[in-house]
This record gives structure tokens, C-alpha cells and sequence, in this order.
């Protein structure tokens, strides 16, 4: 188990603590939010929920997270029904990202980035709090690959679990859904063109379905989240789609993306680079694309 701490504490941030502390995965858990009391009150009611577990449940400052081994950041706005895009919210997250970020030098536990978009967030975390690239973990596509079994099952008359696939590239509008490495029941998958357009089309429309029926996504981040956390912990060395800062691997560098990537103690310990068909080829080096000039205007705006 491990010490971890949430930034971040809101509906999200208090439902990633929720899943962490009922997986046993943490014997200190720090809550800090900048709104007065909120982590607060999310830790009194923790600390009802699990009276008989050897769990250290605490709010506390951004200095007090620094002590932590695992600091997963939840903090920023969320997309709501009128955002049209996920990067209308770079521009003010960034600012959120910053600050945390500054305040985390030195740091030497392993950060999982949540705020949205994530990719973008996800890069900026990392060149801002110069934490090694290995140690800062973009949170995103495991949700987008749940979605993704989700779409194929109903496409194939099957249930998720049936299916085994992954989706990598940004977490967003460009995200790239393995269709030539599925697997039903452990057996290759033939998409037809037009089943592919409805699955894409239904993973799109996911997200925003639940965010204009209940205001926001919490248990899907939150339980991939806490996947990703439990990798760390027990040293899993499970290959997970996460956002990683590249440095030539796929061919790419200067961004963070989803890739396979083998999540253990140490982090980002690996990145699987699978051989892509072409279309997944140029769709990854699309969304990579995007991203470069989303981070670029950023930097300069």
C-alpha cells in the first residue's frame, strides 16, 4: 500500500479517493482543494465510510502532498455540455496546471493527471513541475477504451467484457481505436467500414451523452484512474493506454498522447510500440499534429 494523495477534491477528485481507499491501495490518503472546506468535508465522510480499515485519511496542504507516492491531479474545470471542444478549457486549466505544478518541484512520488484536455495538461505538468517524463502519467485512455469494448460489444452482439482492445492518440476528437487488434473472445474481429463510422460516432457521442444527462463523468475516470494507481502500487507491469511525454517513441516527441504504455513502481516503465496499420498510422500522427499546435499556441498565447 502507499501513501497517495488527491489534488483536486471535487466530484471527481473525491470519487478516484472513494475508489482508492475501498481497493485498499492506500494507508495515508491526503485530500487538498483550494475551496475552503471541501476536502474537508470529504474527509469526514471517508472516514465514516471505512471505520474499521488501517487507512490515514487527512486533508491537507499542496506541501503536505509532497510526502505522497502517488499524487493524482483532479484539479480544473470540467467539461460541460457547451464546451464544443476539450482543449476551449486549455487556456484556463493551463493557469490551474501551472501553479500546481511549480509547487511540485522536487517531488519524487509518480503524478496521474486527470485534468482536462489531458494531454495538453498532462505535458505542461510535466515540463512545469520538471518531474522525470517516466513518473508523470496522463490519465484518459483506459476511459476511451472502455467506451471503445463498449461500442464494439453492442456492434458484435457481445458483452465488454468479451472484448479485448485498446485506443490510443489524444483523448478527445482525434483519438485513435485499434480495430485491427481487437479481439472477441480472443479471436481477431473483422469491422466492416460502416461498423467502425458507428462505433467512432458512439464513442464521441459517450462522453457528452453523460455530461449533458448528470453534468459531468465521474465513476468511468475515476475507476480507470484507480486502475492505473493499483499498477503503481502492486507493480503490475500492466500495459495500460495512458498519456505519456514522448521522446521518440511511435516516432513522436515534444508531446504527450496515449500509448500502450507498462505501468509498475517506477511509473512508465515501458512503451509497447505496436506495429500500426496505416490508417491507425497517420491517425496517430494526426492527433499528434493537433496537439503539437494546441501546446504551441499555449506557449505563445
Amino acid at each position: 500500500m502507499a501513501n497517495i494523495a488527491i489534488i483536486g477534491s471535487g466530484n471527481l477528485g473525491s470519487c478516484i479517493a472513494y475508489t482508492v481507499a475501498l481497493k485498499g491501495l492506500a494507508t495515508r490518503l491526503i485530500l487538498h482543494d483550494k475551496a475552503e472546506g471541501l476536502a474537508e468535508g470529504h474527509v469526514l465522510d471517508l472516514v465514516q465510510a471505512f471505520p474499521s480499515e488501517q487507512i490515514d485519511i487527512r486533508a491537507g496542504s499542496l506541501d503536505d502532498c509532497l510526502d505522497s507516492d502517488i499524487a493524482i491531479v483532479s484539479a480544473g474545470l470540467a467539461r460541460s455540455p457547451n464546451t464544443e471542444s476539450r482543449l476551449e478549457l486549455a487556456a484556463t486549466n493551463l493557469k490551474i496546471i501551472k501553479g500546481i505544478a511549480q509547487g511540485m518541484h522536487g517531488y519524487e512520488g509518480i503524478a496521474i493527471v486527470l485534468t482536462n484536455p489531458t494531454d495538453v495538461m498532462n505535458y505542461f505538468f510535466q515540463k512545469h513541475s520538471g518531474i522525470d517524463r517516466h513518473r508523470v502519467i496522463g490519465s484518459a485512455g483506459l476511459l476511451d477504451t472502455a467506451r471503445f469494448r463498449s461500442e464494439l460489444a453492442k456492434a458484435s452482439g457481445l458483452q465488454p467484457h468479451q472484448i479485448d482492445a485498446m485506443v490510443i492518440g489524444e483523448h478527445g476528437d482525434r483519438q485513435v481505436p485499434l480495430f485491427g487488434l481487437a479481439l472477441a473472445n480472443g479471436k481477431g474481429i473483422n469491422v466492416p467500414e460502416d461498423v467502425k463510422r458507428a462505433v467512432r460516432d458512439g464513442m464521441r457521442n459517450m462522453a457528452l451523452d453523460v455530461i449533458r444527462k448528470k453534468g459531468a463523468t465521474i465513476y468511468g475516470p475515476a475507476s480507470m484512474t484507480a486502475m492505473v494507481a493499483e499498477s503503481i502500487v502492486k507493480d503490475g507491469k500492466q500495459v495500460l493506454p495512458c498519456s505519456a511525454v514522448l521522446d521518440g517513441e511511435y516516432g513522436l516527441s515534444g508531446i504527450s498522447i496515449g500509448v500502450p504504455c507498462v505501468i509498475g513502481t517506477g511509473g512508465i516503465e515501458g512503451v509497447v510500440e505496436f506495429g500500426l496499420d496505416w490508417e491507425d498510422e497517420v491517425a496517430l500522427k494526426k492527433a499528434a499534429e493537433s496537439l503539437k499546435q494546441s501546446i504551441g499556441a499555449l506557449e505563445t498565447g
